[in-house]
């Protein structure tokens, strides 16, 4: 990744290998540095970073994604909301996951 030259392809392609070898914290914060910088952060980024936390069980950082992604307007559709909710699974907060649901349900 060339922080020299930012854009939002070179980001995606940093998030999904992040995503891939399950690096949830450094995603998260990838994610966030990217939004700061206006690298142009978009869904696709942010269910790059979810992805990361659900392969890495990081229910938490799921969970604030989740929350930034909405105060940032970009939409949580229910791929984001499944994505966390596999967070909150694979890191035994069923309770967690059960609340996304709902709260998803609650949203259609």
């Amino acid at each position: 990744f060339d922080v020299s030259r930012p854009n939002s392809s070179a980001a995606l392609r940093l998030l999904t290998r992040l995503r891939d070898e399950r690096h949830a914290k450094a995603a998260t914060l990838a994610v966030r540095w990217f939004q700061r910088q206006a690298f142009g952060v978009n869904q696709f980024h942010y269910f790059a970073a979810l992805g990361a936390c659900a392969k890495g069980g990081d229910w938490h950082s799921a969970l604030t994604l989740l929350g930034e992604m909405a105060h940032a307007g970009i939409e949580t559709s229910a791929s984001a909301y499944n994505a966390a909710m596999s967070s909150c699974d694979s890191g035994g907060e069923w309770e967690q996951a059960l609340a996304l649901f709902g709260a998803l349900d609650d949203r259609q």
